[in-house]
């Protein structure tokens, strides 16, 4: 690792660990080394170890996996590092990114434009709106059996088992595991055309449309949002759609938001009559936060996770940005504090480092309960599950003097 690092303009956070992009290109991390913590492990094409399947060069941008990273080198190429889950199984099991990638897929892995991932793969969007996938079969790595299709590719968006590529044209196609039918996605799923966005939880594609219909793809049975019934002559007028692991919020245009999936935890209904004016949403894995218009900020969901914030409600005043983990919430106000709730262990209970939090300009988070705070003059405040990154950071990690974003 380098003394100091300097001029940082990207922070990404996988499930245990951080990655920091310099404006030299070079790249800093810390954290798990089996969730792309480390960089400098051994790697390579079928290595076992942790290290990036190709040379790290002038790195112009990176983003998170589940356990790893992928990083978009100044010349075009591509590599990745860290770990892939294996869930094909049943049992969980992982292994390294190197033992995914052969020579000549990793021919192909170049001019990334996006990446995302499920639960044991990841599918990256190329610039030249093709897509690359890899990782277990059953979580959506092999796009083999829709490649013909996958091409004016504009966005991906994933589930834990498989991948849903939006084209220009409006339309969609998913390929990865059904988890009702336990076969494989083949392409040719009825989805409406003209689609304007989609959004992911664990197991539903929702899809809206150019003239504010809401359309869904996945699950019926594990009650997380593909069933639209409730909506008497179905949902309308949204603006724009938000997701948890396991449910659904919709901006609406008049500022009104709805909600539905997982009936036992999202009690929506408990809070409907604050949710309007509403400027955006947020979520952690089963409950959501609303940021209202004059600043102030409407919970529900799981009350383990941040669905209940009565404990620091008269806080949540001039809030101007919401931040998340799969745990707790973090929330930003207008004179540089912050606020946070939900599991205490994982990031709510920010009370160890509060008088550090001030003048903020920008908060990180890792899925399993890590928190990054960046101060105006570059001070770094982190808090949460010390095995999710929200540890105490390296000795000689203490600024970022610039951060761009």
């Amino acid at each position: 690792m380098k003394a100091q690092p300097s001029n940082v303009v990207q922070v990404a956070g996988s499930e245990r660990a951080w990655a920091a992009l310099q404006a030299d290109g070079t790249v800093v991390t810390w954290g798990r080394p089996a969730s792309g913590g480390n960089k400098d492990a051994n790697g390579g094409v079928g290595s076992t170890d942790f290290g990036p399947v190709a040379p790290l060069g002038k790195v112009s941008r990176i983003w998170p996996l589940k356990r790893g990273f992928v990083a978009l080198n100044s010349d075009g190429s591509a590599t990745a590092w860290g770990n892939m889950e294996q869930i094909f199984d049943g049992n969980g099991g992982s292994s390294s990114m190197g033992t995914f990638f052969t020579a000549a897929s990793l021919a192909n892995f170049n001019n990334i434009a996006d990446v995302v991932y499920s639960e044991g793969a990841a599918a990256a969007l190329k610039k030249d709106g093709t897509v690359v996938a890899w990782g277990d079969p059953a979580a959506g790595g092999d796009a083999s059996a829709v490649a013909s299709q996958l091409n004016n590719v504009v966005k991906i968006y994933a589930t834990d088992y498989s991948f849903t590529a939006l084209k220009k044209d409006g339309s969609v196609v998913t390929w990865g595991l059904n988890w009702d039918t336990e076969n494989f996605y083949t392409g040719t799923e009825p989805m409406p055309q003209s689609n304007l966005s989609l959004l992911s939880n664990r197991s539903v594609i929702a899809a809206l449309s150019q003239n504010g219909l809401v359309s869904t793809i996945g699950s019926v049975y594990q009650d997380r949002g593909a069933d639209l019934s409730g909506f008497t002559g179905g949902l309308s007028n949204v603006a724009k759609l938000f997701a948890s692991k396991t449910a659904f919020a919709a901006l609406k245009k008049d500022g009104t938001v709805v909600s539905w999936g997982d009936s036992q935890r999202n009690n929506v209904a408990s809070v409907q009559a604050q949710l309007r004016d509403v400027a955006t949403v947020a979520s952690t894995e089963t409950a959501f936060a609303a940021l209202r218009k004059d600043g102030t900020v409407v919970t529900w969901g799981d009350e383990t996770r941040g669905g209940d914030s009565s404990a620091v409600q008269a806080q949540l005043n001039n809030v101007v940005a919401l931040f998340a983990n799969d745990y707790a919430f973090a929330a930003l106000k207008k004179d540089g504090t912050v606020v946070t709730w939900g599991a205490a262990a994982h990031g709510g209970d920010s009370s160890a480092v509060q008088a550090k939090l001030q003048n903020i300009r920008a908060i990180y988070s890792t899925d399993l309960g890590g928190f990054l705070a960046v101060a105006k003059d570059g001070k770094l405040v982190n808090w949460g599950s010390p095995s999710a990154g929200g540890g105490a950071l390296p000795a000689n990690l203490t600024t970022i003097p610039y951060l761009k974003s």
